[in-house]
């Protein structure tokens, strides 16, 4: 809890990933790529529950063995290819009305940490609830971008502005209220909050997920207090 705003954790995996199968609970680092998700926010000041919305059993059962809730298994029309994560989370909301802030982490930004994850909050909060959301810097050099042309020829993309960021999707935040009113995270008062490029991976291919694993290796901030 934050200044009297009680905070859900919403985690939302499904079972039928396309490019990565079982992506949300093949291993990673040695426990199932989920449950990093859980065991950074069960590390958080502010989060008071922590709850995995799935269609999928036994995602369901490895969720509850790292300590989220899975109240239900939500329905298959909710893990379908065109359906954001925000979904899952106003199908939680029905159920669950004593939460003023909520928090979507997906499963696949491993690497956030629960400092990142709280710091999101506090920003939120202090804020009026307006949405928090990660972002991280694009690494891409605008003197080697290029346009192709229908022709196949390319062309220079030339921009002065070097200072762009994504989000980088580990971290979303916001207060109940305002998130209902506007139906989405990114709204015209949208916060952001920047995270290390090495931290900011999100995993949808066997390569970065290869990759986010060796970060992990070498990074020891996610150990187990």
């Amino acid at each position: 809890m934050i200044n009297n705003n009680k905070c859900l954790a919403v985690i939302p995996a499904r079972g039928g990933s396309k490019r990565l199968k079982r992506k949300n609970i093949k291993l990673f680092n040695g426990k199932p790529l989920i449950a990093w998700s859980i065991l950074e926010a069960k590390k958080s000041k502010f989060i008071d529950s922590i709850i995995v919305s799935t269609e999928d059993q036994e995602i369901a059962d490895i969720a509850i063995k790292y300590g989220a809730l899975v109240p239900y298994l939500r329905p298959n029309y909710l893990s379908e290819d065109n359906i954001s994560a925000i979904e899952p989370i106003f199908d939680l909301l029905k159920n669950y009305h004593d939460f003023s802030q909520v928090v979507l982490l997906q499963p696949t930004s491993p690497l956030r940490l629960f400092t990142e994850i709280d710091e999101c909050i506090k920003i939120s909060v202090s804020n009026k609830g307006k949405p928090c959301v990660s972002i991280s810097q694009l690494v891409h050099n605008p003197e080697v971008l290029v346009l192709q042309k229908d022709d196949d020829t390319i062309s220079r993309y030339n921009y002065k502005n070097k200072n762009i960021f994504k989000i980088n999707g580990a971290i979303y935040t916001s207060s109940v209220k305002r998130l209902k009113k506007s139906k989405s995270f990114m709204t015209k008062d949208t916060i952001s909050y920047k995270m290390p490029i090495d931290r900011s991976i999100d995993i949808d291919t066997l390569q970065e997920f290869n990759l986010a694993e060796n970060i992990m290796k070498i990074d020891k901030s996610h150990a187990i207090k």
